[in-house]
């Protein structure tokens, strides 16, 4: 069976961040809600860590978001990002 972040490559192509290719793109996560997921992508980025959000929501056939968003990053990166998030949920 294919992993998702393979299918993601495949069916949106090469991954490019601010015109760099990604090296080794990874799943970091998929959200329900878009909205928290950009809020997960600004966190990354103002702390460097390249990523990017692929949205596989209906929203815009729907005036609400029906899918899940996937946040991807580097795997270099991936672990870091877990902490980030894990440390930026504990906080709320």
């Amino acid at each position: 069976m294919e992993n998702k972040i393979g299918l993601y490559v495949r069916i949106i192509g090469e991954i490019k961040i601010r015109g760099k290719k990604m090296d080794n793109p990874v799943l970091l996560s998929d959200f329900l809600d878009s909205n928290e997921a950009l809020i997960i992508k600004g966190l990354l980025e103002s702390n460097n860590i390249a990523c990017y959000l692929h949205d596989n929501s209906l929203g815009t056939f729907f005036p609400f978001s029906i899918g899940q968003t996937a946040i991807i990053v580097n795997e270099s990166d991936l672990e870091r990002a877990r902490e980030l998030i894990n440390s930026f949920k504990g906080g709320l």
